[in-house]
């Protein structure tokens, strides 16, 4: 357990420091609430980069009431991983509809923070009422690594604390019992994915068959294997389940395929069984799946829950990539973007209008940004716009800051699931626009006793006076 004598930060690691001794989250006592972390690149709490890469994990908790305040620890290995930022997540503060109190972050590198390993942040509302307090589950923060090497790394989290909301002057705010599980770093990761990763196109119309192949990559020692597969019952109906090669090359096998068509989920387990004991290792498939495609649209593939097991009994941490179907014409497009005034001085406002339309065949929801240069003016989302609608966004570019050039003004339009066509995403406004010096950029002139500010082209004089050391008192 790490010192706490770096922890006099705020009011909430003050908190800590009095309650941590007591609490233990991990009590036989059954909770529910839970302190956890999550990759969503992966659905999972493994994850994975390649070396240089970054990846951000979440941290989540789930079935809390009324939580106004949350601390906690996250340690590393740093030889495999290096602390990049943590950002607050939106949960406690409702993506800042109220004021919350988050850090500073106690992390690598800073003075007094004598840990290599190891980060500490707290976050609390500030001056909660009860409708304040949040209910329910969410993401409290989120922590962005950068990979060193390969290796494993346990992502630790402990001495967690979850405040909840007492009325003001009642006491000290209770502390909320919860479970904590940690994430993992794993590289190279055993991996279960699907195989294409996307299938695409008009050409699985209503009628064709298709197979996709779940595949298995840098196993050591694989055993044993189950997993669950879902999808759009309506969309797919799926027809066989075929032992692939990765454990029946090697040995005796018992698979044990289900589908449950109503419901669009499968099951499927294998193992080998007999002697030799030894595990597999490497890359190949699992199984293969085939499908009938019944109807047009779009579905996800996804696998869930699976699990690994080596020859000992013992579970392989891995990740799991999902697939989709398309069998639809999907594409959104920006199709204008215009700027009025191109030209103006900073602080001054340019107005920029967005084309944007859904040339697809079915409804979507489109994410927009715009960009000044290589800088982001504004996000903005369109909701449920229907196959074959356009809808314009207006954008009030405010120059605050900006430094003085001309800039490509550009609306991108991010890829939408089963996209193919993302040459129209993208489009550059036909003229450019030049922000100038500033409203008040020009140096006061002092001539004789007066001084002359040009401000917004408006030259004023305000007369200066020196006060004389030796002036007479009247």
């Amino acid at each position: 357990m790490k010192k706490k004598e770096l922890l006099g930060f705020s009011c909430l690691s003050a908190l800590l420091l009095v309650f941590a001794a007591s609490m233990n989250m991990n009590a036989a006592n059954a909770v529910q609430t839970r302190f956890s972390i999550y990759d969503p690149t992966y659905q999972s709490n493994i994850s994975t980069a390649n070396v240089t890469e970054t990846f951000t994990v979440e941290i989540r908790v789930a079935d809390v009431t009324q939580l106004i305040g949350w601390g906690f620890y996250l340690q590393w290995n740093a030889s495999i991983l290096d602390f990049v930022r943590c950002d607050e997540g939106p949960f406690l503060n409702r993506s800042g509809s109220f004021q919350s109190d988050f850090g500073p972050v106690r992390k690598p590198g800073i003075p007094g923070w004598p840990y290599d390993d190891t980060m500490y942040v707290t976050n609390s509302l500030i001056a909660p009422t009860q409708d304040m307090a949040a209910t329910g589950s969410g993401v409290i923060a989120t922590v962005t690594f950068s990979v060193k090497a390969e290796g494993k790394s346990t992502l630790h989290l402990h001495d967690t604390l979850l405040l909840g909301w007492i009325p003001r002057g009642m006491g000290t705010p209770p502390i909320i019992e919860h479970v904590v599980e940690d994430g993992y770093f794993i590289l190279p990761a055993p991996k279960i994915f699907i195989n294409p990763p996307r299938i695409l196109g008009p050409a699985f119309g209503v009628g064709k068959l298709f197979d996709i192949n779940i595949s298995i990559a840098n196993v050591n020692n694989l055993y044993n294997w189950s997993l669950g597969l879902s999808w759009s019952p309506g969309l797919l109906d799926a027809m066989e389940i075929a032992q692939g090669p990765f454990l029946k090359n090697v040995g005796t096998t018992n698979p044990q395929p289900e589908i449950n068509q109503a419901k669009g989920f499968l099951n499927i387990s294998n193992t080998l069984v007999g002697e030799p004991l030894g595990g597999v290792n490497g890359s190949g498939t699992l199984a293969t799946v085939t499908f009938l495609v019944e109807a047009k649209g779009r579905t996800d593939l996804i696998i869930y829950p699976s699990k690994l097991y080596k020859s000992d009994g013992s579970p392989i941490l891995h990740v799991r990539v999902d697939s989709s179907f398309s069998n639809v014409n999907i594409d959104v497009a920006i199709t204008n973007v215009d700027v009025t005034p191109t030209s103006v001085r900073v602080g001054e406002s340019v107005t920029i209008t967005v084309d944007t339309r859904n040339e697809g065949e079915i409804e979507e929801n489109i994410d927009i940004t715009v960009y000044y240069g290589n800088k982001t003016v504004e996000s903005r989302s369109v909701s449920d716009l229907p196959a074959g609608n356009s809808t314009t966004l207006t954008i009030e570019w405010k120059t605050i800051s900006v430094t003085p050039g001309t800039y490509t003004i550009t609306a991108k339009a991010d890829p939408v699931p089963g996209e193919v066509n993302l040459d129209n995403n993208v489009k550059e406004a036909d003229k450019k626009v030049t922000v100038s010096g500033g409203l008040f950029d020009m140096m006061p002139l002092l001539i004789g006793g007066v001084v002359v500010a040009a401000t917004g082209g408006t030259t004023g004089f305000f007369l200066y006076r020196r006060r004389s050391k030796n002036r007479n008192k009247s």
